[in-house]
């Protein structure tokens, strides 16, 4: 396999992995009513 391409992908993980992580504390950290983009309720 292209080591560029393995390169990229694991990059679009990390953003990725990163970006639900960042998610996660957000909506660990503050309550759901002053976040509007989490209104779902975690089930």
């Amino acid at each position: 396999m292209d080591p560029s391409k393995l390169e990229l992908l694991l990059e679009q993980q990390m953003k990725l992995i990163q970006m639900l992580a960042d998610a996660k504390l957000t909506s660990n950290s503050q309550p759901s009513s002053s976040n509007p983009i989490t209104t779902a309720p975690s089930v």
